[in-house]
């Protein structure tokens, strides 16, 4: 009973791992509670609260801005409302390059985090007291640079924290928070808009800031974690890329892959560098309890890996570029691209359909307030609270190429059934299906990405979030932009019939490349190979589209 009261406050240790005087001194004692902060779910949780702080803080101003513009005495507020939803883009898009290196050079994720957390609280406060529409923009440009930071960083700590197997579904959790600060950001602003004042939503976020400074703070990544189990502590239920549990019994008569591809790791020297399964249980205790070895965050023995991976291990090394050429190389992948193409479609239609158009369209059409407007998108959001996890699950089973293609196939049809001017109950409607197919694709597109980065030793999971988040912020920024001016040059409802077709039109175009180019090139008897036949074709083809160069000297 009192090892299991110790196991669940911190780690456990035995009297001759306390008698080892070993040159780790410093992880010889287990910090509190280390077996729940270092642990997959108390991880997601903080990147998901992070997410949800980040969504909540840009959508609680949503339905806010075209009010508080009014109170302001300003005109054309349509337009207005546009560029300083753009601005929140323009802030993400100027920072995400920065982000990219800083991810890929330094393996630390807590910090940036941290530091991306204390500049959104900043922005929150700059916009909450300005007065002046130029104040705005600024305050909505700083709080796009903390968004990169979250969501660039974030994701990439669950990739480092998961196996490859288990990524889509670990990241389909995390993306409830998406959708939780896109459900509560709306109705929430327009509530305590109405009803406590204008300060009175950017508080709230404050309130959400503060929340997840915290969780920030108690984090132990997964690369600190394996230094006290390497120390002697014993953490259950620990799991990381190339971990394997020592206490576990291992089946000497079954396979164990020795050549098994790490996501995301040691970000100092960023090879994708194969880690074996330990092959013996003695091998897995030695390699736990040794605290002199220190050279990886997730390779625990290095005896246990075979001379050539040792090898090949090596030649990677030696052949890795600068972090910039990493982010060429994600230029030159088709599949990359389109997923990326994806992105930047879903920030325009975000940014044009919803976020500029839907709450003048509703206050023109159906007479509805803020309040009233965020409500009814709860329509979007609330089916994505179930269709994320669901995603995610699926993705780990069947493949991100179908899954995909399946969710923007679904939101063809349902843009301009929007234009329908029937009850508002059919609007929402339509509005929940559009939701159930966004969170069909958008978790399948982390996951695609996440495998990007697996699969060619140039890239790293930083590059990739990085331009994920950077398509996005793209979109983002054009998306509002158009909207308001066709809102601004043809009237609210003439605009808003031109914006749903648009978006089915741009929709059914990238639709093709998907089906091609996702989850790997599409192979006509594709359907009938075994998903390892698939995986290891996959493979083989990014590979010779990509290859690694030598550095130049």
């Amino acid at each position: 009973m009192l090892e299991r009261v110790r196991a669940l406050l911190g780690a456990s240790r035995t009297a001759e791992d306390v008698r080892d005087d070993g040159p780790k001194s410093k992880y010889r004692r287990a910090p509190v509670l280390l077996r729940i902060r270092s642990s997959t779910w108390f991880i997601g949780l903080a990147v998901g609260f992070g997410v949800l702080v980040d969504l909540s803080s840009y959508s609680l101003a949503v339905p806010v801005i075209p009010f508080r513009l009014q109170a302001l005495g300003y005109g054309d507020i349509g337009g207005k409302t546009g560029w300083l939803v753009s601005a929140y883009a323009g802030g993400l898009i100027v920072s995400s390059p920065v982000v990219a290196v800083v991810g890929a050079k330094y393996k630390n994720r807590q910090i940036p985090l941290f530091l991306g957390l204390l500049f959104m609280a900043g922005a929150v406060v700059l916009f909450m007291e300005a007065e002046s529409y130029a104040l705005m923009v600024v305050a909505r440009i700083l709080q796009g640079f903390s968004g990169t930071v979250l969501w660039t960083i974030g994701l990439a700590l669950i990739t480092d924290s998961v196996s490859e197997e288990r990524v889509g579904t670990v990241l389909g959790a995390v993306m409830i928070g998406f959708s939780c600060g896109q459900a509560i950001g709306p109705p929430v602003g327009g509530v305590l808009y109405a009803r406590m004042g204008y300060r009175a939503p950017f508080v709230f976020s404050l309130i959400l800031v503060g929340v997840d400074l915290i969780l920030r703070l108690f984090i132990i990544e997964k690369h600190n974690a394996i230094k006290y189990i390497r120390a002697g502590h014993y953490i259950p239920n620990f799991e990381a890329p190339g971990y394997v549990d020592p206490h576990k019994t291992i089946d000497p008569t079954k396979t164990i892959d020795s050549q098994k591809t790490v996501i995301a790791p040691d970000a100092a020297t960023n090879p994708r560098e194969p880690v074996a399964a330990a092959s013996s249980q003695t091998e897995v205790d030695k390699s736990a309890s040794d605290p002199s070895d220190d050279s990886h965050a997730t390779q625990l023995n290095k005896s246990a890996i075979d001379p050539s991976a040792e090898s090949h291990a090596a030649d990677l090394k030696a052949k890795i570029p600068s972090h910039w050429i990493g982010l060429w190389h994600m230029l030159q992948s088709p599949r990359a691209m389109t997923t990326m193409a994806l992105t930047f479609l879903n920030g325009f239609i975000v940014g044009a359909l919803q976020d500029t158009g839907m709450t003048l369209y509703l206050e023109e059409e159906y007479g509805l307030t803020s309040f009233g407007a965020g409500l009814v998108f709860l329509g979007f959001v609330v089916p994505t609270f179930f269709a994320s996890p669901l995603a995610g699950w699926l993705v780990d089973r069947w493949g991100t190429k179908w899954i995909m293609a399946f969710g923007t196939f679904l939101c063809i049809p349902m843009y301009p059934l929007l234009i329908i001017k029937g009850p508002l109950a059919l609007f929402i409607f339509f509005l929940a299906v559009i939701g159930v197919g966004v969170s069909a694709f958008i978790t399948p597109t982390t996951v695609d990405l996440a495998l990007v980065a697996a699969r060619n030793p140039t890239i790293t999971t930083a590059h990739v979030f990085s331009l994920f988040n950077l398509a996005f912020s793209v979109g983002s920024l054009i998306g509002p932009i158009v909207g308001g001016q066709i809102i601004s040059g043809v009237g609210i409802l003439r605009g808003w019939t031109a914006i749903c077709i648009l978006s089915a039109g741009l929709t059914v175009v990238i639709l093709p490349a998907i089906v091609i180019w996702v989850g790997g090139p599409l192979h006509w008897r594709s359907w009938r190979k075994s998903p390892e036949e698939t995986d290891a074709e996959e493979q083989s083809e990014e590979k010779t589209a990509v290859e690694p160069r030598p550095a130049q000297t």
